[in-house]
C-alpha cells in the first residue's frame, strides 16, 4: 500500500543531528503510513553506516559525489510514493503529531497545495523565516541593510517575512522555510521537481513560484511545529562563499521568475549597496574595527562588487563539489 507522506532528507556530514531527526519521525509514529527517503551527501562521518543500522525502514541513498540541495531533494522526490511530500532538513526535530495535523489540514482543505510548518527555535520561540513572500528587489535590500530585523513587525521593512501577521493562527504564505515544507504529489506532478541548476538557495522560492503561478496556495500551520537547530546545510562551508551565492541564486531566481530585466536591476541595485557597505566597513576597520568579521565583511563587500559588475568566477561552492555527479544508489 503505498505511503501518505513521502519526507525527503539530505545529510552532508551531520550523522548526529540526522539520528536525532529520524528517532522524532519515528518515535512517535503517525497514524497516517509515512515513508523516509535519506540522500547521504558524501559524508566522511559514517552518516550512512548509521543510518543502515539504526533506521533500517528509512530508504537511503549514497553519494560518490558532493551535490546541490535540488539534485539531492529530486534524487528521493523522483522515487517517493506518497500523496504528499515532504522536505526536510537533518538538523530539525518533529514535534508529536505535527506530522498528523498537516496531513489531517490537507486532507480536509483540497484547494490547498502545501503546508508550511511552524519552525521553532530549540526554546520554542518562532522562526520569523517560517513565513515568507516571494523575494522581491526590496526585501533583499531592506534584508541586508537591517530595516527588516530593525522593524519585525512593520508592514513595509518586515513584508517579506510576514511580521505584522498573528503567528497563531493559519494564514496564507507564498514561501515556506525550505527546511519543513510538505506539498501535495499532484502539484509537484504539475510544476515539476526542483530546479537543479541551483547548487543552494533559489531553489525554494523558484518552486513556491511555480506552485503560485499554477494557482497552488500554501498555508501557513501553527500546528505543524517543527524544532529547527539551523546551520546544519551550510555551517561547515566558507561563509563568504555562502553568501556569495546568495546573490548568484537570487539573481538566476529573478531572471527566471521576473524576466531579464528584473534581474539587471537586481544586480543593479546589490552594486550600489556593495559599494556602499565597502566603503563603509573600509572606514570602520582603518580605524581599528579590525579582526576576522572586519575582513569577512570586506571580502564579501568585493565579492559582490566584482560579481555585480559580471567580473566574477564560477561558483566558489560549485567548484567544490566532485566534477563527476555519480548516481546515488539506493539500498534499504
Amino acid at each position: 500500500m503505498s505511503p501518505d507522506l513521502s519526507i525527503s532528507i539530505v545529510n552532508t556530514n551531520n550523522g548526529a543531528m540526522l539520528r536525532d531527526c529520524l528517532a522524532s519521525i519515528f518515535a512517535h509514529p503517525s497514524r497516517y503510513r509515512v515513508e523516509v527517503l535519506v540522500v547521504d551527501n558524501a559524508s566522511s562521518d559514517g552518516s550512512a553506516e548509521m543510518v543502515r543500522a539504526l533506521f533500517r525502514q528509512v530508504r537511503l541513498s549514497v553519494n560518490e559525489a558532493r551535490l546541490g540541495f535540488a539534485q539531492n531533494n529530486n534524487i528521493n522526490l523522483r522515487v517517493s510514493r506518497g500523496r504528499y511530500v515532504m522536505l526536510l532538513n537533518e538538523d530539525t526535530l518533529v514535534r508529536p503529531g505535527s506530522l498528523d495535523a498537516a496531513l489531517e489540514f490537507l486532507d480536509e482543505t483540497p484547494e490547498c497545495a502545501g503546508v508550511a510548518c511552524r519552525m521553532v527555535n530549540p526554546d520554542g520561540t518562532l522562526q520569523g523565516s517560517s513565513t515568507r513572500r516571494l523575494p522581491t528587489i526590496a526585501s533583499e535590500i531592506f534584508g541586508l541593510t537591517g530595516l527588516q530585523s530593525r522593524f519585525p513587525r512593520s508592514r513595509l521593512f518586515a513584508f517579506h517575512m510576514m511580521g505584522s501577521r498573528d503567528h497563531e493562527r493559519p494564514f496564507p504564505v507564498e514561501l515556506p522555510l525550505e527546511a519543513g515544507m510538505i506539498v501535495r504529489r499532484s502539484m509537484v506532478e504539475k510544476i515539476g521537481y526542483l530546479d537543479e541548476g541551483y547548487f543552494i538557495f533559489g531553489e525554494g522560492p523558484e518552486w513556491c513560484h511555480r506552485i503560485k503561478a499554477a494557482g497552488g496556495q500554501l498555508m501557513y500551520l501553527p500546528a505543524c511545529e517543527i524544532v529547527h537547530l539551523g546551520g546544519a546545510s551550510t555551517g561547515r562551508l566558507p561563509r563568504v562563499a555562502v553568501e556569495e551565492e546568495r546573490f548568484r541564486s537570487n539573481h538566476r531566481y529573478f531572471r527566471r521568475a521576473r524576466g531579464p530585466g528584473y534581474a539587471a536591476g537586481y544586480r543593479t541595485a546589490m552594486l550600489t549597496l556593495a559599494v556602499a557597505k565597502l566603503v563603509a566597513h573600509a572606514l570602520r576597520y582603518g580605524l581599528g574595527a579590525r579582526g576576522p568579521g572586519g575582513r569577512r565583511r570586506l571580502e564579501l563587500d568585493w565579492r559582490v562588487m566584482i560579481w555585480a559588475l559580471g567580473l566574477g568566477g564560477p561558483s566558489r561552492l560549485r567548484s567544490e563539489a566532485s566534477a563527476a555527479s555519480a548516481p546515488a544508489t539506493p539500498t534499504v
